[in-house]
């Protein structure tokens, strides 16, 4: 391999602490006991997280007490994430994001009155995913969808 120029690859050492097994909540037995086998679909379904850098990640924030708390910031450290702040009482500095705030209260949130937290939750997401994503054309980007902007983007 050293002739040719070549090696092998290898995992990187840094192994972030992705499960924390030490809570009181309920656990479930093993009911596969490393028998993953499956006679048919969907009799045994796997589950996992994995953490994946994202590349040069800036996430920019007011400069609100819940940004600059501890637990926030260590949350993007872990992340990878730079943090940025707009300048003290500037809304411009965080300019699109005051925008969309603006625009879901206008067209959705003062539309609206939710009995419980869930069904604004289910109605938030398909406002945002099934019609501000996908369908609202916005002038910033060229008057296309945010969908159709991220697809030309890439």
């Amino acid at each position: 391999m050293h002739r040719h120029g070549i090696r092998a690859l290898a995992g990187c050492r840094f192994r972030p602490c992705t499960t924390d097994s030490r809570h009181d909540l309920p656990i479930a037995p093993n009911l596969l006991k490393q028998d993953f086998s499956a006679a048919r679909p969907d009799t045994v379904w796997l589950a996992d997280i994995t953490y994946l850098p994202t590349a040069g990640l800036i996430c920019h924030s007011d400069r609100g007490s819940q940004y600059a708390a501890e637990a926030y910031r260590r949350q993007l450290s872990g992340m990878g994430a730079k943090p940025s702040m707009s300048r003290t009482a500037c809304c411009y500095d965080n300019a699109p994001m005051e925008s969309f705030f603006h625009t879901l209260k206008v067209e959705r949130v003062h539309q609206r009155r939710w009995a419980t937290r869930d069904e604004a939750r289910r109605d938030l997401f398909a406002y945002i995913e099934g019609y501000y994503n996908r369908q609202r054309i916005h002038s910033a980007l060229g008057y296309l969808t945010p969908e159709q902007a991220e697809r030309t983007a890439k």
